[in-house]
């Protein structure tokens, strides 16, 4: 994320690596969306409804931002073009912005079994906090693990 210049794009990287929702509910957030205390409410992929958490700093910056636009929206083509420039100029391997979805689930798995839960209730959780219906597709995000 230190890699991008333009700062509407290390905000939606920001919010993207702490809540590990997808590209299109980074995107674009509006003022109706925010709920206090580090949430947003997302509506994404097939209208199911979520609850995204992220850090106090980055919910700030979020509301200022919509503050001062009346909306957080950016261009998703010139947000990945950046991304994996930023990837590229630090030798990081190129998974553009899906990556951070990716590192998200990982590390949310991680904790999870960490903390004692089983794999399988750790995949189902994890796939349910993005957006999906079934465990197993928590393993591509695991990497096959």
């Amino acid at each position: 994320m230190a890699g991008l210049r333009d700062p509407d794009h290390r905000l939606t990287a920001a919010i993207q690596r702490e809540t590990g929702c997808r590209l299109s509910e980074a995107t674009h957030i509006r003022a109706v969306q925010l709920r206090g205390d580090g949430q947003v409410e997302i509506r994404g992929k097939g209208g199911k409804e979520r609850t995204l958490e992220m850090s106090a700093d980055t919910y700030r910056q979020l509301a200022a931002r919509i503050a001062e636009q009346g909306e957080h929206k950016v261009s998703r083509d010139a947000y990945r073009a950046e991304v994996s420039r930023a990837a590229e100029a630090a030798g990081e391997q190129q998974r553009g912005n899906h990556g951070f979805r990716h590192l998200w689930a990982q590390e949310r798995f991680q904790a999870k079994t960490e903390s004692g839960m089983s794999r399988e209730q750790a995949m189902a959780e994890v796939s349910r906090e993005i957006g999906h219906e079934r465990p197993d597709i928590t393993l591509h995000y695991l990497g096959g693990r």
